[in-house]
């Protein structure tokens, strides 16, 4: 399947006019292939869709749960080292530590002051297929 970049029309390929690779729809040369996402069954072109395999998500779909600050840490599981003075290392435990991030982060995304979409784009394969494995 096909997406024109044009008109967002979706065809196969045995719907190009007579001999040429063009959009049924408008004629534009310019198209991508398409895939259909697992969430909300739109086709969207294949640049835009996470995941893997046919388990695959649109952008809206996976940015659906950017505020869910749970699932996010879940989904990417991700830890980098960070330098944390030895006075607070000292009065808070590492589980502190973590349920203190954990309340300042859902603090900053109830005010609206932390925009998700940039972490959401660079673990958006991860996000995909844990949501993949709720269902």
């Amino acid at each position: 399947m096909f997406i024109c970049d044009n008109c967002n029309a979706v065809f196969s390929e045995f719907d190009f006019p007579a001999d040429k690779d063009v959009c049924p729809e408008c004629g534009s040369h310019a198209f991508d292939e398409a895939v259909q996402c697992r969430g909300c069954g739109e086709w969207v072109p294949r640049s835009e869709a996470w995941g893997f395999g046919s388990r695959l998500r649109c952008k809206s779909c996976v940015s659906e749960r950017s505020e869910d600050i749970d699932f996010l840490v879940s989904a990417t599981g991700d830890t980098e080292d960070v330098e944390i003075p030895m006075l607070y290392r000292y009065i808070f435990s590492d589980d502190d530590i973590e349920a203190i991030l954990y309340r300042a982060a859902k603090e900053k995304l109830a005010r609206g002051d932390f925009d998700a979409s940039d972490y959401i784009d660079d673990y958006a394969n991860d996000i995909a297929e844990a949501m993949e494995k709720e269902e």
